[in-house]
């Protein structure tokens, strides 16, 4: 196993995650990001070096709260087979109209500081009650914003 990239990231909670991808034996690249204890965040395997760095710096940033490269299509939704576009990471206009259209939309919260709407059913529930899929944009550029209350 040869390393070819690492970082050491401190989350604003304080929490450090390292995230460190390797090549394994043929031709086989993992991505994972490892709490300090050794627990496993997110494992990401891929089969070239390109990828691997790709995934890697998704990776790193999605952890230190950045915004996520790239924006997530049509194409990757249905090669996900559910759609798994990061929290910040720019979306197509495909899937935000697809998001928009597919049941009511609610309301963003005021404190969501941008127009956009959240899906009217829940993806899951917290202490706090149920959370729903948020998108948001600006001009011309479209955002999946994460889960959020409907406050």
């Amino acid at each position: 196993m040869k390393s070819i990239a690492k970082n050491e990231i401190t989350q604003p909670s304080g929490r450090k995650v390292l995230v460190s991808t390797a090549e394994l034996p043929e031709g086989i690249y993992e991505t994972m990001a490892l709490l300090a204890d050794g627990d496993e965040l997110e494992q990401i395997r891929t089969t070239t070096r390109v990828d691997a760095l790709q995934a890697h710096s998704e990776l790193v940033a999605r952890i230190s709260g950045q915004p996520v490269p790239g924006m997530y299509t049509m194409a990757d939704w249905r090669r996900d087979g559910d759609f798994s576009a990061y929290p910040g990471q720019e979306i197509s206009e495909e899937v935000f109209d697809e998001f928009l259209n597919v049941l009511p939309p609610l309301h963003l919260p005021r404190s969501a500081g941008c127009c956009g709407f959240m899906c009217s059913e829940p993806v899951t529930h917290d202490q706090n009650g149920a959370l729903y899929n948020a998108f948001g944009h600006t001009g011309a550029r479209y955002y999946f914003l994460g889960l959020m209350h409907a406050d």
